[in-house]
């Protein structure tokens, strides 16, 4: 929470409660209308203008001054959830709020399992927090291990944000707000295991992203997608986005999602096989019996 200083208010209620319009304080205080319009707006806190409209309202710099509290935020984190103890490493970042979602579009019957087990998985989510005791977050680690493993099985994944910022909360009294600093929330995102995503319909020049905390302009499209009402085009994997978009028409990479390979390729050997979950050797082999079966069969 930082604090500003602004003399426009003071300098609005002062001139009115003199029957003064912004005019007649400008000739007062000898200086242009713009001038004062400016100072009103808090567009230019020139000292020399301050001085003289504060000496033609009988009054200080100082005592035009109001202070104000402005919320700020902090760069927002992200982390893929693989196992249950993940979770905790995302808790200790961000604790105050949970939300989650299920991002990918899903036929309806698959998308009510999906989310009977996301329901499963975040239900005792609120009762966590970073100073419980090591005894309870283990009992509550082991609690979600299978309907993470569920998930898992359904080819999906959680992304996860978290964000920290400043907010002021209702007081008590009518239009009383009580500022509080590092507010954190946690927002748990349902994703296609080897999903990606660019924003915009089909023929969109958003840059193709996975669900990559290590890419700040991936992490912040994602904030974007869950807080609003943002077309989004998502896919399985790369080979489908290129698929969806047809031959015709050209993604653009984000190089730091998708990096060029030491062949040049942005979907070589090392994409296949986070893909597969096969190696390298496996994959050549593979291709090579499909290439033998296909020579034979045309033979």
């Amino acid at each position: 929470m930082k604090t500003e200083y602004r003399y426009g208010p003071k300098i609005k209620e002062m001139r009115s409660l003199r029957g003064w319009t912004q005019e007649h304080l400008a000739e007062v205080a000898g200086i242009a209308t713009r001038t004062v319009q400016r100072l009103e707006k808090d567009d230019s806190s020139g000292a020399e203008g301050l001085m003289a409209v504060a000496q033609a309202l009988d009054t200080t710099v100082e005592r035009l001054r109001t202070a104000y509290w402005v919320a700020e935020r902090k760069p927002l984190q992200s982390m893929n959830i693989e196992e249950p103890e993940d979770f905790m490493t995302a808790i200790q970042r961000a604790h105050h709020c949970y939300a989650y979602t299920l991002l990918a579009p899903l036929e309806s019957d698959f998308a009510k399992r999906v989310q009977e087990v996301l329901s499963e998985l975040f239900s005792d989510i609120w009762a966590v927090s970073p100073d419980d005791e090591p005894e309870f977050v283990r009992c509550w680690v082991d609690s979600i291990r299978s309907p993470l493993d569920q998930l898992h099985a359904m080819g999906l994944r959680i992304f996860s944000i978290q964000e920290c910022r400043d907010v002021f909360l209702k007081g008590q009294k009518v239009g009383e707000r009580i500022p509080v600093e590092n507010w954190t929330r946690n927002d748990f995102v349902a994703v296609p295991k080897n999903g990606c995503f660019h924003l915009g319909g089909r023929g969109s020049k958003e840059l193709l992203h996975e669900f990559n905390p290590n890419c700040d302009l991936a992490v912040d499209a994602v904030h974007r997608i869950y807080r609003g009402e943002i077309e989004v085009g998502l896919f399985p994997n790369a080979f489908q986005a290129i698929i969806a978009r047809g031959d015709n028409d050209q993604l653009n990479w984000c190089d730091r999602c998708f990096p060029l390979e030491s062949d040049g390729a942005r979907l070589g050997y090392n994409y296949m096989e986070r893909l597969t979950g096969l190696s390298r050797q496996e994959l050549e082999e593979k291709l090579c019996a499909e290439a033998s079966s296909t020579i034979i069969g045309l033979a």
